[in-house]
């Protein structure tokens, strides 16, 4: 019988830290705004990155970002 491990992050994947916003996720760490805005991912504002919901979802579930609460 196989179990279900959560997938492990690629250790080319950048991991990168947002903070839950009513607008989205904001990054502030200048390696993964980045890392995140080359691979076309958020939009960028005076060295802030804001992703969206749904790109903040798929980041997480693949275990590239973890997002915290104000």
């Amino acid at each position: 019988m196989s179990e279900n491990k959560p997938e492990q992050p690629n250790s080319q994947e950048p991991r990168a830290e947002g903070v839950l916003t009513e607008k989205g996720v904001k990054i502030a760490e200048k390696s993964s705004i980045d890392a995140l805005s080359q691979r076309g991912y958020g939009t960028v504002e005076k060295d802030v990155c804001t992703l969206a919901f749904y790109e903040a979802l798929y980041l997480v579930d693949r275990q590239m970002l973890e997002v915290k609460d104000k």
